[in-house]
């Protein structure tokens, strides 16, 4: 199921501009200039403002959008983010030293292979979900050695666990 689009999405009413060293921002990896519920995305988690990372691949008209949006964008890889360079344009030019990640397996595993996970934080719940669950990390190659050393455990609600682990490489 598709999110619901925010009205003001619908009315592609630009976004606040991004302030640097304030807060909370979102920034959403759209190679293929796809993202369309910006205001959707940035009042659901209380964010300050929204950063595409888009590479050289990106539709130019998309870029266009993104201007009239108000959404600054980080252009870094030709086919796909360059994520080591696009961290550091995020630090360098809003000051995000701490980046949160709600992903999919494609994107935690390119983080882990790439070295740029410094935690790993887990929420558990024991359900059996039958063989069309999601892979947590589907591209993941295999490692010479990751080590986790657990840093927090913590029971949430009536069944889940989060688990807080630092990454060794």
């Amino acid at each position: 199921m598709l999110p619901e689009v925010h009205q003001k999405d619908k009315d592609a009413a630009p976004l606040q501009a991004v302030a640097k060293h304030e807060g909370v921002h979102i920034a959403v990896p759209d190679s293929r200039g796809r993202m369309r519920n910006w205001h959707t995305h940035v009042e659901g988690i209380g964010a300050r403002g929204a950063v595409a990372l888009v590479s050289g691949s990106t539709p130019r008209a998309h870029l266009g959008y993104l201007r009239t949006r108000n959404i600054p964008f980080v252009e870094t890889g030709r086919d796909h983010v360059d994520y080591t360079l696009a961290l550091s344009e995020l630090y360098a030019q809003f000051g995000s030293r701490r980046i949160r990640t709600d992903s999919g397996g494609v994107l935690n595993s390119t983080l882990l292979e790439e070295g740029l996970a410094t935690e790993l934080s887990l929420l558990i719940a024991p359900d059996l979900i039958g063989s069309r669950g999601r892979d947590l990390f589907r591209t993941l190659k295999p490692l010479e050695a990751l080590r986790l050393d657990a840093m927090d455990c913590q029971r949430v609600g009536e069944s889940s666990i989060w688990l807080r682990c630092k990454l060794r490489y």
